[in-house]
């Protein structure tokens, strides 16, 4: 297993689960709009990617960055989860990146 090579490790971030909650909702037509758009925004995500990254502290989850790869890819994304290497800062980060079809 491997941090930033399927399979991944998942001890080394975790697994990171989706959730909605609406208590606001006053009708099923609501509930059933709000669903609707969540499911449309999962349908956005082309794949998962893991890329290593120059560390930086204010990389958050849900921040869109663009990345070039080695192999001359071009990514554009939003970061889904992160691992900061906190006992080394000359060490590179990892983000799994939610590559987006647009």
């Amino acid at each position: 297993m491997s941090s930033t090579e399927p399979p991944y490790d998942e001890e080394s971030y975790g697994i990171v689960h989706e959730r909605h909650e609406m208590n606001m909702a006053t009708s099923q037509s609501q509930v059933t709009q709000a669903a609707q758009t969540y499911l449309r925004n999962a349908m956005v995500v082309a794949e998962v990617r893991s890329l290593e990254i120059p560390a930086d502290p204010n990389r958050r989850r849900g921040d869109i960055i663009t990345a070039h790869t080695q192999s001359g890819e071009f990514l554009k994304g939003r970061i889904k989860a992160r691992f900061l290497p906190v006992s080394d800062h000359k060490k590179n980060m990892r983000v799994d990146l939610e590559v987006l079809k647009w």
